[in-house]
């Protein structure tokens, strides 16, 4: 029984995903279920494609996403989480199929990282992605500017699905 106990303890610790410190944007785990509360807040999902070994994403994850979220600027605007392009944890994809970082990453054709990439709750690709770090000092304002043209372009299409016949 013990056997079992931890056996199961090492299956649920695995399937969590790499642990998450304090302040710290989440690593996506489940798709689906962000993409729901996506679509009851009327919000987009903003991903940052990021690898393991590379400096960039950790300067931008930990100098500009996660300083946004710690100041609130997030709040009620976006869901954000984070793909390891490299990564082989488990993940619920948009359609609630099973995959992995890696493969989602590979599927959506991201070839180098960081990469910041806004998806509407059906999987859509909202604005032109955010690629590399331009400027660490702006990157703010332009993930701001890209937050703000998705929420817009979702707000439309939800008007427009809305008012028609």
């Amino acid at each position: 029984m013990k056997r079992l106990f931890l056996f199961l303890l090492a299956v649920l610790g695995a399937a969590a995903g790499p642990a998450q410190s304090a302040g710290r944007q989440p690593f996506a785990d489940n798709l689906a279920a962000d993409a729901a509360l996506a679509t009851s807040a009327g919000v987009p999902i903003v991903i940052l494609f990021s690898a393991s070994s590379c400096h960039y994403c950790e300067d931008l994850r930990a100098g500009v996403i996660d300083g946004m979220a710690r100041q609130d600027i997030f709040e009620n605007r976006a869901i954000v989480r984070v793909i390891e392009t490299d990564g082989l944890s488990n993940l619920v994809d948009f359609d609630g199929g099973l995959t992995s970082h890696q493969a989602f990453a590979a599927r959506n054709k991201v070839s180098f990282t960081p990469i910041v990439r806004i998806f509407g709750p059906r999987a859509d690709v909202l604005v032109d992605d955010i690629e590399g770090v331009p400027n660490l000092d702006f990157y703010s304002y332009y993930l701001d500017q890209a937050i703000d043209a998705a929420r817009q372009r979702l707000n439309r299409s939800r008007h427009a699905s809305n008012t028609a016949p």
